[in-house]
């Protein structure tokens, strides 16, 4: 007998990061007809973030949504943000670069 898979914290975070998530499920959205790339929506350090994995090797990325300076931004942790939250395809595109697709 197994033990109950724990419940998401992603419903938990919806109400407090609605404006968040609709971002990340914008940029999912955009990355997913590359079928190259596995993208998740994710929970860590309670926030919502972008998992994406390149499917042949494994090697992954988390992407961050941030509000900064009156916009809200995609980007790395410890790096600058790299496109703005409310440009999808653009996003896509820089991550599909950097994941050298």
């Amino acid at each position: 007998m197994g033990f109950p898979p724990p419940p998401s914290l992603l419903q938990v975070l919806e109400g407090v990061h609605t404006e968040r998530l609709n971002y990340l499920r914008g940029l999912l959205e955009a990355l997913t007809p590359e079928k190259r790339l596995a993208v998740v929506i994710v929970e860590r350090d309670g926030f919502p973030v972008l998992s994406v994995v390149r499917v042949v090797d494994s090697w992954s990325l988390i992407i961050e949504c941030r509000y900064d300076q009156g916009d809200w931004w995609f980007g790395v942790q410890g790096r600058e943000s790299f496109a703005r939250a409310d440009h999808p395809a653009t996003a896509a595109q820089k991550v599909k670069e950097g994941m050298r697709l």
